[in-house]
Formats: structure tokens, C-alpha cells, sequence
């Protein structure tokens, strides 16, 4: 289901391309659009309004405006990254230029509102507060964690609610928003909510996982990028916390030693990462959130929510 829900998503992103001047704007927004990706928050959005009774083709603008704002995170997060790939592909501020890369993010993210400004949808008011809410709260996690980089320590639960603010409640926004426009309850649109926000925590510690063990080929990112980027990522954190004086102290060594190789400095972490067993304790917890995503719905009186489950199901693939 989810597959033909994209294709849906993907067919309308066709036909919607940005257009207007100067042109180098518009098709650099095009560029990021195109390059792919899973589109897990569109498909979202059109979950939450079909689990709430909708009819999703009514919601793709929707869903194409919330694309378009998490593609605008993403422009401005490689910058800030300094990040030459995105989906294996360059990023725009490499392709292009820093200047034109930041303007396009801005750009994108006024062009999301003005999408949703333009619909007929019931609750419009509601789901615009939603987004604006949310992405105050992204911006806030994401200069969390450009802070985190220059702590030596950060701790689990710092680190989880930067993620909850700068990835994961994006995905709850657009379940809410979804059944929003489908004139939802506010049960229904809370529960889908808190849903997306457990799930889209565990979608980032997958993200850490697969930094560090995945495979470059089928992330389209470099192996071991947060470790050379000093992230304080879940592993790292998870590190932390299992290590004994001497072991933190290597940690806090190889982690920010920028000056050194950068194959020896991932080889020591990830020599390290090994003795304290943290592939797995990474899984742990991961399949912790997404647990407790699958109670809030069974506790729940959304009983169409199988969906969901399957694209919890599709996250967990990830690593294979």
C-alpha cells in the first residue's frame, strides 16, 4: 500500500513543478524536489487523512506542501553540515553556490505555506498553526544540535528531545495535519500525532544506526559522516553511558580529535563502539519508540491503522 501511496505522491510532484524568476531559483527548489528520497512525510499526510475517513487525493497538495518544507530542512541542514551528498547525489550549495542554496531553502519554505493557503481544506487555519508550530520547534532542534557538537557531553535524554524537535515532530505534524484535513477528531488527530513523533524518533536512531553501519550505497551518505562530524548521536551517547572512565576518556579523545586521520579516527570509535556491544543497544532502543508508537494506536479508537504499522515495518527494512 504504501508503495502505490508514493507513486500517487510522485505523479503529482510531476505535475507540479515551480516555475518563475530568476530561473536558477526555481529549478534549484526543482533540483531538490527531484532527487528522490522515501517521501515518508507526504505519504504520511495522505495516511492521516484516509485513516480519518478523507479522501487522500484531496490532501496530495497537502502533502506536496509538506515534502517541500522537510526537502527546505534539508537544503539548509547540508549547508550547515557541510555535507557534499544528499541521496547520493551533490548537495545545492555544492552544485550551485552557499547564497543560492540558503535562498532556495527560504524560498521553499514560504512556498509551503503559500501551497496550503491555496487549498480548499476544512481546518486550514488548524493545520497552518500546526506547521508553524513545528517548524519553530525544527529549528529549535537543529540548533541543539549545532550546539551538541561542541559538548563533550550530551546525555540520552538531551539528544532524544533534539531529535524529537528537529526530525521527529515533522512526522507527527503531518499525520495531524493529514486528518485535519479530513476533519478528524482532536482523539484522532493527537493520537496520529504522538504517533508520528514516537516513530519519528526511532526513524532517526535508525539514522544513527545506518550512519555507522549501514551500507553507502543504499544510504547515499558517507560511512561514519556524524562520527567525523563529532555528532553526539544516540550511539555515542549510548557509548557514554556504557563505558567505564577510561573508555569515555578514549571516546571524548577519538571522537573530537579533529586534527588526526579521519580513517584512524573512525576506526578507534568504531573499535570502541564494538567492545561495548552499542550496534545493538542501538537497536534496543530504536525498537523501544516504535513500540511504544504501536501501543498508542492499539490503545487507541483508530482501528484502520494497520497502514501504519506496515510503514513501521518499512523503517525497520531500512538496515537490510
Amino acid at each position: 500500500m504504501l508503495e502505490s501511496i508514493k507513486e500517487k505522491y510522485e505523479q503529482y510532484l510531476s505535475g507540479n513543478h515551480f516555475a518563475g524568476k530568476p530561473e536558477k531559483l526555481y529549478d534549484s527548489m526543482n533540483y531538490i524536489m527531484s532527487i528522490g528520497g522515501k517521501r515518508i512525510r507526504p505519504i504520511l499526510t495522505l495516511l492521516g487523512a484516509k485513516i480519518a475517513g478523507g479522501e487522500m487525493d484531496k490532501a496530495l497538495p497537502l502533502a506536496h506542501a509538506m515534502e517541500v518544507f522537510h526537502n527546505f530542512t534539508l537544503v539548509h541542514d547540508d549547508i550547515m553540515d557541510e555535507a557534499p551528498t544528499r541521496r547520493g547525489k551533490s548537495t545545492l550549495h555544492i552544485k550551485e553556490n552557499t547564497a543560492t542554496a540558503i535562498l532556495t531553502g527560504d524560498n521553499m519554505v514560504i512556498a509551503s505555506f503559500d501551497i496550503i493557503l491555496q487549498t480548499e481544506l476544512p481546518n486550514k487555519i488548524q493545520i497552518l498553526k500546526t506547521l508553524t508550530q513545528t517548524a519553530k520547534e525544527v529549528c529549535e532542534g537543529q540548533q541543539m544540535d549545532m550546539d551538541f557538537e561542541k559538548m563533550t557531553h550530551v546525555g540520552l535524554e538531551q539528544y532524544i528531545e533534539m531529535i524529537r524537535l528537529k526530525t521527529a515532530v515533522l512526522l507527527g505534524c503531518c499525520l495531524k495535519c493529514g486528518s485535519l484535513s479530513a476533519d478528524a477528531s482532536l482523539e484522532i488527530s493527537e493520537t496520529l500525532y504522538d504517533f508520528g513523533v514516537n516513530t519519528g524518533i526511532a526513524f532517526q536512531i535508525m539514522d544513527d544506526y545506518l550512519d555507522c553501519y549501514g551500507n553507502p550505497e543504499l544510504t547515499g551518505k558517507q560511512l561514519g559522516g556524524d562520527i567525523l562530524s563529532a555528532k553526539k548521536t544516540a550511539l555515542y551517547n549510548l557509548a557514554w553511558d556504557k563505558a567505564d572512565t577510561e573508555q569515555r576518556q578514549n571516546l571524548s579523545e577519538w571522537f573530537n580529535k579533529t586534527q588526526t586521520n579521519e580513517g584512524e579516527r573512525l576506526q578507534h570509535t568504531m573499535q570502541l563502539f564494538e567492545e561495548l556491544g552499542i550496534a545493538r543497544s542501538g537497536k534496543d532502543l530504536m525498537e523501544l519508540y516504535f513500540s511504544k508508537a504501536k501501543d498508542l494506536l492499539e490503545k487507541s479508537t483508530i482501528t484502520n491503522y494497520q497502514p501504519l504499522l506496515e510503514m513501521i515495518n518499512f523503517l525497520r527494512s531500512r538496515e537490510k
